[in-house]
């Protein structure tokens, strides 16, 4: 009586694309003999008799629904509630940041829970003006400044710069952006930072203008130009600021624009300085000053 010879098979790497064991059918490693499934954690012999045998077990089925591309329709959706407390303080925190002081806050939150006593958003309300601060501080304006930068990309742009000193004597320097919104198709003029300066010379200020692109993203080789008042420490053509940022900051093309409303300030002033008492000027400027004053512009010092 002859003794039948052992038939071993190999496994083979063009089963996997077969439709009924694509997903799941794996080959074990160091041993080509036999085959693993994915689904079940389980191996076998890597015969196309055993993979069927094995597909078509109860087990298998069973672990197989949860990839099976039929029913992903009918799998649960997770959805990410929305904190409608948190969302509300937010919202506040934009009304107060563009329309009105921070000291507003305090007496906001309590009109809101006696005006609408119903809501649970305004019930739980609970932002006065030291959160109202940390929440635009931390929260609102990294969010929009991520959004103006991501929106300037890798285009050309303008900064319109400006130096003021604040009641305790800290001098900043407040920067506004210039660009082409690809996305707006317009040209778009927003606010980018105000930075606090460690001294009111030139390089001070070159020197704040730079880090204030480095943190924000932008590349400096893209400053297009810039746009100042007339002062000597601006545009001064030995030490100014427009001259450092040319030489030291290699951008040679840099262009300078003079503000056009100082400019045309200083020839009205210029040409009545002879024919209009000081007073008479004095009474027109301050009387615009006074009436264009709204919550919106002011900004209260504390």
């Amino acid at each position: 009586m002859s003794q039948s010879k052992f038939y071993s098979q190999k496994y083979r790497k063009e089963w996997e694309s077969v439709p009924e064991f694509k997903g799941w059918l794996k080959p074990v490693i160091g041993d080509d003999c036999r085959a693993y499934c994915a689904y079940c954690k389980s191996d076998m012999l890597a015969k196309i008799y055993d993979i069927r045998k094995h597909c078509a077990t109860a087990k298998h089925i069973n672990k197989s629904k949860p990839h099976n591309p039929a029913t992903q329709s009918t799998l649960p959706q997770l959805v990410k509630k929305v904190d409608k407390c948190k969302s509300s303080e937010a919202t506040m925190a934009m009304a107060i940041a563009e329309h009105c002081s921070l000291l507003a806050c305090d007496h906001l939150g309590m009109a809101c829970k006696a005006a609408f006593s119903d809501s649970v958003a305004a019930t739980n309300f609970q932002m006065h003006r030291t959160k109202c601060t940390e929440m635009i501080r931390g929260v609102l304006a990294p969010y929009f400044l991520k959004r103006v930068t991501s929106d300037v990309g890798d285009e050309k742009f303008s900064l319109l710069l400006d130096k003021s000193t604040d009641v305790s004597v800290s001098k900043y320097l407040g920067v506004v952006i210039r660009y082409f919104s690809a996305i707006k198709r317009t040209v778009v003029s927003t606010f980018l930072g105000l930075v606090e300066l460690e001294g009111s010379d030139a390089k001070s200020i070159a020197k704040a203008v730079v880090e204030l692109l480095k943190k924000c993203n932008l590349k400096k080789e893209n400053l297009h130009g810039i746009g100042t008042d007339k002062a000597s420490v601006m545009t001064g053509v030995h030490n100014g600021v427009h001259k450092i940022l040319k030489e030291e900051c290699a951008l040679p093309n840099l262009v300078l624009i003079h503000c056009v409303c100082h400019s045309l300030q200083l020839a009205v002033s210029a040409a009545s300085k002879e024919t209009i008492p000081r007073s008479v000027e004095y009474l027109i400027r301050e009387t615009y000053n006074w009436f264009s004053i709204s919550p919106k512009d002011s900004v209260c010092h504390n």
